[in-house]
């Protein structure tokens, strides 16, 4: 169901643009910080995000971390023999399915998260105090959205990569095929959004025809 519930209306293109400069500033900011981290540490972006991913779910397989970050489930097992190897990951055995293997943080990295994102538990009350219990869902909600639709736009994006050199006509012709895929994405994503419901309950865009 379409709800209007005023806000289309109030949503006017200066405070459009002042939320995606917002959240643009948002992701440069963290990425700065990512990449600070992933300095200290000693590892490349795409170790420190697969440690972030297997830090936020406890513990994944092999197929499940492949899944979330967007690697092949070879190039997942090279990078946690990596991390086992600086000791930020380990490998443990199922106890009642001895052929699943789990990958899990070490304790050497819950005690180094401890250090470098405790200062957060500091600031972020604060923070919170200036909202209000819905407005916080709000947020929640509109960060969460936002994550399905960055998700699928990467993967969209994958499958119109090309590998090997190719000339600037070719990459604009490649850019403007995944724009055409893209607002078949954004349309079908935008009527979801509208029928309410979480991301866990959207269909798969990729299933859709029109």
């Amino acid at each position: 169901m379409d709800q209007d519930n005023g806000t289309s209306r109030q949503f006017s293109p200066s405070m459009r643009a002042r939320l995606i400069n917002a959240v643009r500033a948002n992701q440069t900011a963290d990425d700065m910080f990512d990449e600070s981290v992933v300095d200290f540490l000693g590892v490349s972006r795409s170790d420190g995000r697969c440690l972030d991913i297997v830090d936020r779910l406890g513990r994944v397989t092999a197929g499940r971390l492949a899944a979330e970050s967007g690697l092949t489930t070879g190039s997942v097992t090279a990078l946690v023999d990596r991390m086992e190897r600086a000791g930020y990951m380990t490998r443990t055995r199922d106890t009642e399915d001895r052929r699943k293997v789990w990958i899990e943080v070490t304790e050497r990295t819950q005690e180094l998260n401890a250090y470098l994102f405790g200062h957060l538990r500091v600031v972020m009350p604060p923070l919170f105090e200036r909202f209000t219990l819905d407005q916080i869902n709000a947020i929640i909600e509109f960060l969460e959205i936002g994550t399905y639709i960055n998700r699928q736009r990467a993967a969209l994006l994958q499958d119109h990569l090309v590998t090997g050199p190719i000339s600037a006509e070719q990459r604009e012709a490649q850019a403007q095929a995944f724009d055409l895929d893209a607002q078949k994405l954004a349309r079908c994503i935008g009527d979801q959004i509208r029928g309410g419901g979480s991301p866990k309950d959207f269909a798969d865009p990729a299933a859709r025809d029109d």
